[in-house]
């Protein structure tokens, strides 16, 4: 996903593949030595579902429901604080519906009982009610681990044909990613490889240029230099712009506490809009080559959410990508294929 030309003339006509060689060689260089990695997709073809949604809401067809992620008794526990996983991914689905015309990943209709059947699959633990206030929670939340298995658990449920796009080709969903805390061998279409690493602005401007839609997993500062034991958070991630050569640059994303944009009209208390970002790579210590970015608006800089800190600066620690991947027909040279290679998988990519 994430050739060289090689013909022997004779004359004029080696002396200009001998050129081309050397320009191949010099072009290899220039790329080698890119250190900008910029790519974006646009942000209103994400869904825009609130983690936090409890009071009626307006779903995009239009028709009204009173969606109830958070339980009746928000001095206790709920499930908003900590769904912010599930959420990302519905508001991820809603893209993969957008750019590839596909069907039924999200009810429409009912598309926060599309996120509480996600956050039951992913294994959310809902988050615990701080000296009994209402409006700050801790703890709870999605593994990485969950997160991967549970999405690839719902999509199977959901569709385990695949899914059908309007050109009647079937379609599974396909997971790829990094992970500073988990890993997962690629094993046919419906998982694909997550590996064991910190998330690099490579690997993100690769997913975000194919067309694919990302999710990014966080973890706050906890204010003395680490960024464990003060919780973490989840977005759709539509745009990286960074410079390694400068050790600067920033990220755009969708975030499920934000209450701007999309068509859902959402309930109170919800975060304000995000205004802006600032992205680097730490270069030392414990987190040496980790990317960590600040931001103002959404979750950042209030304690509900398990933002325990009121922190405004995260450690990127999980970035996922999805894509449909062609289902092949197990006939003629197909059936030749799946023999040959194991499962013949055809990224589907948007065209520029």
């Amino acid at each position: 996903m994430n050739s060289q030309l090689a013909t022997r003339h004779i004359g004029l006509v080696q002396a200009a593949s001998f050129a081309v060689a050397s320009l191949a060689m010099l072009t290899g260089l220039a790329q080698a030595a890119d250190t900008t990695y910029i790519a974006s997709e646009n942000a209103n073809s994400y869904g825009h579902f609130d983690q936090n949604a409890t009071n009626t809401t307006v779903a995009p067809n239009g028709t009204t429901s009173n969606f109830l992620i958070t339980p009746n008794n928000p001095g206790v526990s709920a499930m908003g604080p900590a769904a912010c996983a599930p959420t990302s991914a519905a508001n991820s689905f809603i893209y993969l519906q957008n750019q590839y015309g596909l069907t039924g990943l999200v009810n429409l209709g009912n598309p926060y009982g599309t996120i509480s059947t996600l956050a039951a699959n992913m294994n959310t633990a809902p988050a615990t009610s701080v000296g009994g206030s209402q409006t700050n929670y801790t703890g709870g939340g999605t593994t990485d681990g969950n997160f991967v298995q549970g999405k690839e658990a719902y999509l199977q449920n959901l569709a385990p044909g695949g899914f059908t796009a309007p050109n009647g080709q079937k379609y599974a969903i396909q997971t790829v990613g990094q992970s500073a805390f988990y890993s997962q061998a690629a094993s046919g279409p419906w998982k694909g490889g997550v590996t064991q690493t910190a998330p690099t602005a490579q690997f993100i401007e690769q997913q975000l240029a194919a067309g694919e839609d990302v999710e990014m997993g966080i973890s706050w500062s906890n204010g003395s230099g680490g960024y464990s034991g003060a919780g973490g958070h989840m977005v759709a991630l539509t745009g990286i712009n960074y410079d390694a050569t400068t050790n600067s640059g920033t990220v755009s994303f969708v975030d499920p506490t934000n209450n701007s944009g999309g068509n859902i009209t959402y309930g109170t208390g919800d975060a304000p809009n995000i205004t802006s970002s600032s992205l680097e790579m730490i270069t030392s210590g414990t987190y040496n080559g980790y990317l960590k970015f600040s931001y103002t608006g959404g979750a950042s800089g209030i304690a509900a959410d398990d933002n325990s800190g009121a922190s405004t600066t995260a450690l990127i620690d999980g970035v996922f990508a999805e894509s449909p991947v062609l289902v092949p027909e197990p006939t003629g040279l197909v059936l030749l294929a799946v023999a040959g290679l194991g499962v013949l998988m055809l990224r589907k990519r948007r065209s520029a």
